[in-house]
C-alpha cells in the first residue's frame, strides 16, 4: 500500500513538472487587442528580455547561444488592419515589395500552409532567399480577420535554414488563438 501510494505521489510530480516545464515554454502574447499563445520548439529558449527591447510578441533563439550570434532566430509579432482597409494579402503583397527593395536579386516563394490553432485555421507562409546577401527566411501570416500575427525565421545559412524548418513549422503549429482583448481602465472616483 505504501509503495504505491509513493509511486502514485512520484508520476504526480513528474507529470507536474512535465506541465511546468510546458508552461516555461509557453509564451503568452497580448498585443493589438488580440490574445494568442506559442510554445518554444524543443532546443529553443524563449527570450523575453530581447522580444521586450525590440517590442516584438515573442523572441526564440537556440539554446546554448545569444541572439546577437546565433545562427537562427524565430521571432512573433501582430500587426493591426484596423481602419486600414487593407487585408492579410495586402499585407504579404506590401512585405513582399520590401524584401524586393532591402535584397535585390531574393528568390520569393510559396512555403505552403500550416495547419493551426487545433486545427482550426491555416498559416500562410513564404520563403525568401538570397544566398548572396546572406538572407534565409521563412514568414508565415495567420489571418485573424483585423489582426494578423505573423512569425519570421531567419538562418544565417541554407543548410541552417533546412535543418531549423521543422522547428520554425511546429512553433507556428503551436499557434493557440484565444480572441480579442480588451483593456480595462479603472478610473478613481471623486
Amino acid at each position: 500500500m505504501m509503495r504505491t501510494m509513493i509511486l502514485s505521489v512520484m508520476a504526480s510530480c513528474m507529470l507536474f513538472a512535465n506541465a511546468q516545464a510546458q508552461e516555461e515554454r509557453s509564451i503568452l502574447v497580448n498585443q493589438q487587442g488580440s490574445a494568442y499563445a506559442v510554445t518554444a520548439p524543443d532546443g529553443w529558449l524563449a527570450n523575453k528580455d530581447v522580444a521586450g527591447e525590440m517590442g516584438l510578441g515573442a523572441a526564440f533563439h537556440l539554446e546554448g547561444t545569444v541572439w546577437e550570434t546565433t545562427g537562427a532566430f524565430i521571432f512573433v509579432n501582430t500587426t493591426s488592419l484596423v481602419g486600414s482597409g487593407d487585408n492579410i494579402y495586402d499585407l504579404m503583397s506590401y512585405d513582399i515589395d520590401m524584401y524586393k527593395i532591402s535584397s535585390p536579386g531574393i528568390q520569393i516563394n510559396d512555403g505552403g500552409g500550416i495547419t493551426v490553432n487545433r486545427g482550426k485555421g491555416n498559416a500562410t507562409v513564404m520563403h525568401m532567399i538570397n544566398a548572396k546577401a546572406n538572407t534565409y527566411e521563412a514568414v508565415a501570416y495567420i489571418d485573424e480577420g483585423d489582426v494578423v500575427p505573423f512569425f519570421v525565421f531567419s538562418a544565417s545559412s541554407q543548410a541552417e535554414f533546412d535543418k531549423y524548418m521543422p522547428a520554425f513549422k511546429g512553433l507556428v503549429e503551436s499557434y493557440k488563438y484565444y480572441g480579442p482583448v480588451t483593456t480595462v481602465v479603472n478610473t478613481p472616483r471623486n
